[in-house]
């Protein structure tokens, strides 16, 4: 089997996520562990070049109280007052290529997760990557689920 031609100027990259491998991870940090960060990875796993293109805020952080993550969480990084700049970014990955710009992390105070509905304890997360695809209407998007670990979240 002949695999398919790389990308030239003559043919661009291919724009079809099915190649790409999406990974996230959610860690605590701080001195008093009161900094909740998770950042997503995506891999070109085919043999080709694959445009990644996304704009600021591309990843939506939620957290559930199962490991199930089903139904609605309690509690979603969207209905915090952020500001997303309004820009596209591309990148082409090369085979084997992991990709994880700045609008795939995500960073907030444990204390503002929390805020005063949540208990301290343990929640699991999920993360919902935004992919811009020109060819898809009428959003323009595909939405990617990644899980994303878990952790114990404590008041400081």
């Amino acid at each position: 089997m002949v695999p398919p031609p790389a990308a030239t100027a003559d043919r661009p990259p291919s724009q079809s996520i099915e190649r790409l491998a999406f990974g996230a991870e959610t860690l605590l940090s701080g001195a008093r562990r009161d900094t909740l960060t998770t950042r997503v990875t995506v891999t070109n796993r085919g043999t080709t070049p694959v445009l990644a293109a996304h704009g600021d805020c591309a990843v939506e952080l939620r957290a559930w109280r199962t490991p199930a993550r089903q139904g609605e969480p309690v509690w979603r990084s969207s209905r915090v007052d952020h500001v997303c700049l309004d820009y596209l970014d591309q990148k082409t990955l090369a085979p084997g290529e992991a990709y994880s710009p700045d609008p795939f992390r995500v960073r907030f105070q444990v204390q503002r997760i929390l805020g005063d509905s949540l208990a301290p304890a343990r929640y699991y997360f999920d993360a919902e990557v935004r992919l811009v695809d020109p060819t898809r209407t009428p959003q323009g998007h595909h939405r990617i689920r990644v899980s994303a670990g878990e952790a114990d979240l404590r008041r400081p």
